[in-house]
């Protein structure tokens, strides 16, 4: 087991961090592994380096990082307190990137055992609230808040029909860029997770509100994302946040309160719209891009119309707590 967590960087990286912190340097070469060996999203890399941070942070605070004198107790000891005063998702997103940590350093021969058996498992408790999404009505009455007579309203607009039509996640409607589309094959590359890469068919009117974009609402600027700022310098959106931002503003003025008002609402709503027109939980999880069946199995509790086809009848002359 060795004391020096930086003795697999490469010297760039060393002689660049040199000046930083020990546990700034650590993060870094984490950072480095997410990026090259994993291949993870920028968003998910600074998720797991934040947690990382504040673990090393709590741990040793300004002393020298000495990973082999860490227990299994420290990391209990820490996730307990962590978990505390935060609810569990965050906590659930405290100990994956924990996982992925201590994997690394595994990897890396920076320790000898896999840290990562001994960090528990927090259980995930599926919501029994249905999830939340639009009627067509109130998804018609959504795109039409759009004033699509400004600059502002056509670029929303083309962002509301994209979440709407192709089910896409925000971080993925920030990554499209103008190089994304093949205009003479209708198609669109969607950048997903994991740096995945899925073709979905450019709709006629989703083309139509692109183009409209592209004349009459993105500015002349050098930057390659498709959406970018109204406001000078021009830039691609700074983040999900901004798609939220986007569909929340859109809501209020269609004077629509659902529970949840994120971008995540839309892509709830195309895949209750597939359940309902017919599509399996299989074929609604391709267009989602989902890995697992079981992410996909949430939207089964909607589809009401399919379940009263397998309902049984309730048996004649039978009343609640017995038969009479």
């Amino acid at each position: 087991m060795k004391d020096d967590i930086f003795i697999h960087v490469d010297d760039k990286l060393k002689s660049d961090s040199f000046k930083t912190s020990q546990i700034d340097r650590c993060v870094s070469c984490f950072n480095l592994f997410l990026e090259k060996d994993r291949g993870l999203a920028p968003s998910t890399r600074h998720r797991h380096c934040y947690f990382v941070h504040f673990f090393l942070l709590s741990i040793f605070g300004p002393r020298k990082i000495q990973i082999n004198k860490i227990t299994p107790q420290d990391i209990i000891d820490f996730i307990l307190s962590y978990s505390e005063k935060r609810n569990a998702e965050a906590t659930r997103n405290m100990v994956s990137s924990l996982r992925s940590f201590f994997r690394f350093l595994k990897i890396k021969n920076i320790i000898d055992s896999n840290f990562a058996d001994f960090i528990p498992p927090i259980p995930c408790q599926r919501s029994d609230r249905l999830p939340e999404h639009l009627s067509k009505q109130e998804l018609n009455k959504l795109l039409k808040s759009c004033n699509k007579k400004t600059v502002i309203g056509v670029r929303d607009y083309a962002i509301l029909l994209m979440l709407s039509q192709l089910g896409v996640r925000s971080s993925e409607v920030i990554k499209l860029t103008l190089d994304d589309i093949n205009w003479n094959r209708a198609e669109i590359i969607i950048n997903g997770k994991g740096a995945k890469k899925i073709i979905h068919p450019l709709f006629q009117d989703l083309g139509e509100a692109f183009i409209t974009y592209l004349k009459n609402g993105r500015p002349k600027c050098e930057t390659r994302s498709f959406f970018v700022t109204t406001s000078s310098p021009f830039r691609g959106l700074s983040g999900p946040s901004s798609i939220g931002s986007i569909v929340c503003n859109a809501l209020k003025r269609a004077g629509l309160n659902p529970r949840k008002k994120g971008a995540h609402i839309l892509r709830h709503t195309l895949a209750t719209q597939l359940l309902r027109q017919g599509a399996s939980l299989h074929e609604v999880g391709q267009v989602l891009n989902h890995h697992h069946i079981d992410t996909t199995a949430i939207y089964a509790k909607v589809d009401f119309e399919r379940l009263r086809l397998v309902a049984r009848p309730w048996p004649k002359g039978a009343e609640f707590g017995g038969t009479k």
